[in-house]
């Protein structure tokens, strides 16, 4: 039996799930019409970021600089930034703790050691969009118009439509590109992904890059060859994940795994929950399958974790997300591997969190260091400092993205977040990635892989 506290851990993290699947995986068919896939498979050239931040540049063209001299939020030599973000869902569950926080928490450290090239850095606070369209264009049009800010950071609403009007008024805009407000190119030369490229499948026509991260991490945590592997790939009834699920069974075929089962069983959002997972479970089971790689929510990994138990499969499982929230639920997701793709967990101890946490309570923060909404906005930050050093001449907002678009490297975090690479950016997922367990005893997650770089980028034509 799962009781109320469990269930709302669940709700709260069913957001990040979708959102993390989204992110890692990119849209374009490989299956057969029954939902299997064993044919050989040419994933075409393997890229490391270099070669395919080289090819994807080469293929959108360069960005044509946006012109003007944007002064606002510069007031003398301070800089204020102001935040928009998904804090609570509609029924007040906190989908990504830290959302806000992170991002405070990270300029007031910057302000702490001086500020970077004499200015400082003031925080007009953060605004919860609340998953709602209307709330994220009110709340970002007071922080451009009522508060003047120089940009937002972090910007993560994940339903929003506001790309346009951030763009036109030439506002930069950092955090986790969680909505299409991140897709594009010249039209979106303002916004910066902490996580690179989320589901945007429609920058490069016709083409998409998709990274092999997820399947090799899993390779490299578990020391199996892709030969023993026959990976069963289970998504939401919904074009997103049955795309998601296809693009994993592609590339599952092409590293020289077997993928006889690729299939989207699950009622998708909006539609009825299923009353009972027996039946998709024993459908997993009759295909062979010693792997079940799921890019579903929480609300429905525990469900189908229990069902493929109880009805007697005894090989791995895979999910894509690890928030520290529910580690109380270990024993019910007891040696489930979990891939946390674009940023790290705080399981594997580190100095780069012991500063996240520092820093986090140096501005009065409760917050979890280690959770994808501290991680992605204290990124989003970091990502928003490091290119505004680099600006040469007076500081307006034209000359902080023209830094990040003519070329720029992020650094890894530590092993708190993934590097990035700009403008390419825009369409190339990210190779790096951690890998833990769940541990049903200790009620914990335990470490396998600390983050790093796994697999290589490919170009698929899109779906």
């Amino acid at each position: 039996m799962i009781f109320l506290r469990s269930r709302r851990a669940r709700a709260g993290l069913a957001g990040v799930a979708a959102l993390v699947a989204a992110a890692t995986f990119a849209s374009c068919s490989s299956t057969t019409d029954n939902g299997t896939s064993s044919a050989p498979v040419d994933l075409g050239k393997p890229m490391d970021a270099a070669a395919a931040s080289k090819l994807a540049i080469e293929k959108a063209g360069p960005i044509q600089f946006a012109t003007g001299s944007t002064v606002r939020g510069v007031n003398g030599k301070v800089i204020t930034i102001g935040g928009v973000a998904d804090v609570k869902d509609s029924t007040g569950i906190e989908n990504f703790p830290g959302v806000c926080d992170g991002a405070k928490a990270r300029f007031e450290r910057a302000n702490r050691e001086g500020g970077v090239n004499g200015y400082t850095f003031s925080y007009a606070g953060c605004t919860d969009s609340g998953g709602d369209p209307t709330k994220s264009k009110d709340a970002v049009t007071e922080m451009v118009e009522d508060k003047k800010v120089f940009g937002l950071v972090p910007f993560s609403a994940s339903v929003s439509t506001v790309g346009d009007y951030l763009n036109d008024e030439h506002v930069p805009y950092f955090g986790w590109g969680i909505s299409t407000d991140y897709c594009g190119w010249n039209n979106r030369q303002f916004g910066f992904s902490i996580t690179q490229s989320v589901a945007c499948t429609a920058v490069l026509p016709g083409q998409t890059f998709y990274s092999s991260a997820g399947l090799e991490s899993y390779l490299a945590g578990t020391g199996k060859k892709p030969a023993d592997v026959s990976a069963a790939f289970v998504g939401l009834g919904a074009a997103a994940s049955e795309n998601s699920v296809k693009s994993f069974a592609k590339m599952a075929v092409g590293l020289g795994m077997k993928a006889p089962y690729a299939k989207s069983p699950i009622p998708g959002p909006g539609a009825p929950p299923l009353s009972d997972y027996t039946p998709i479970a024993r459908d997993i089971i009759a295909s062979g399958a010693n792997l079940v790689a799921s890019t579903t929510t929480p609300a429905t990994i525990f469900p189908l974790v229990a069902a493929l138990r109880s009805s007697g499969y005894t090989g791995d499982i895979l999910i894509y997300f690890a928030d520290p929230r529910l580690a109380p639920l270990a024993d019910q997701l007891d040696k489930v591997y979990a891939m946390t793709p674009n940023f790290g967990s705080d399981v594997f101890p580190s100095a780069t969190f012991k500063q996240i946490d520092a820093d986090l309570k140096a501005v009065g923060s409760q917050a979890d260091a280690g959770a994808s909404g501290t991680l992605t906005s204290y990124g989003a930050a970091d990502l928003f400092l490091k290119a505004f050093a680099k600006i040469s001449g007076p500081v307006t907002t034209e000359a902080l993205v023209k830094v990040l678009n003519s070329g720029f490297d992020y650094p890894a975090l530590g092993n708190a977040m993934c590097g990035s690479t700009w403008p390419a950016g825009r369409v190339l997922g990210n190779d790096c990635a951690a890998l833990v367990k769940f541990d049903g005893a200790k009620k914990a997650i335990v470490p396998i892989k600390d983050l790093q770089t796994f697999g290589h980028e490919y170009l698929f034509a899109a779906a």
